[in-house]
């Protein structure tokens, strides 16, 4: 099977890049993202969860307690040359530490004596792909899910606070009704988020989506797939100057007092 990532496809992360830009979807269709360092742990943890036989061929430990130097920081000389030959050693793996793997370990320990996550992990397949055509757009789709078995999907996300009501207006914010709404398109299944802290004590909150809730995500979902592919009968792909209508040629946005700061002067 082709590469998952390589695939061209739409994917939700797409949605998610053409909600911010036409031209930044355009541009991520042929280029992947770089992962960004704070990500690393949760990366691990998902590799560690779900993928654990490919984690040593995506990731590299580097125990900094080796270094040459170790009453020296990593700006000492010989120190920094021996972080630079490891990472180019190992150009081709995510690198962690021997403290974040560590970490990873002890988050799965806490996160497999949780007893509701143990019942939606029962009789599930890991990573699993799934690609189909879009029935109302005719684009070509793709998700690659946590987590799925007969019964259900979840989608597992580690975070700095898993606190339901803090972490539940997070979600909202980074537009996980959409993610549940695309990824039940074509699968009429309960869709949880499992949660879990990157720190101690790795506390774990799992939320159970509901339908008004995932019927709302699938209609936002729509509604970007149907711009998406006016954008490429159009062949049209412009930056942040369409998010506001615009009645000139100046491509600029107004910047004034905004009104949260007017009702307090």
């Amino acid at each position: 099977m082709e590469d998952y990532f390589k695939h061209p496809a739409i994917s939700n992360s797409k949605l998610d890049w053409f909600r911010r830009s036409p031209k930044h979807f355009k541009y991520f269709q042929t280029h992947k993202q770089e992962e960004k360092p704070a990500y690393l742990v949760g990366s691990a943890s998902h590799c560690v969860l779900f993928e654990p036989d490919k984690f040593k061929s995506v990731f590299h430990i580097i125990d900094e307690s080796k270094r040459p130097n170790v009453n020296q920081s990593f700006a000492e000389k010989q120190n920094k040359k021996w972080r630079e030959d490891i990472y180019e050693a190992y150009a081709h793996k995510s690198i962690i530490t021997q403290e974040e793997y560590d970490k990873v370990m002890f988050m799965m320990e806490e996160l497999k004596s949780h007893d509701l996550f143990n019942e939606l992990v029962q009789g599930c397949e890991f990573e699993k792909e799934h690609y189909w055509k879009c029935p109302i757009t005719g684009l070509d789709l793709k998700k690659k899910i946590d987590a799925e078995s007969n019964d259900l999907i979840f989608d597992y996300k580690t975070t700095d606070d898993a606190d339901p009501f803090i972490w539940q207006k997070k979600g909202w914010n980074y537009h996980y009704y959409r993610q549940a709404g695309f990824y039940t398109l074509n699968a009429d299944k309960p869709f949880y988020f499992v949660v879990q802290e990157k720190s101690p004590p790795y506390g774990v909150s799992i939320h159970k989506c509901m339908p008004d809730m995932i019927n709302y995500g699938k209609d936002k979902a729509m509604e970007l797939l149907r711009k998406i592919k006016t954008h490429i009968e159009e062949d049209q792909w412009p930056g942040y100057e369409v998010k506001t209508p615009l009645a000139s040629n100046d491509l600029f946005f107004e910047f004034d007092i905004p009104g949260w700061v007017l009702q307090n002067m």
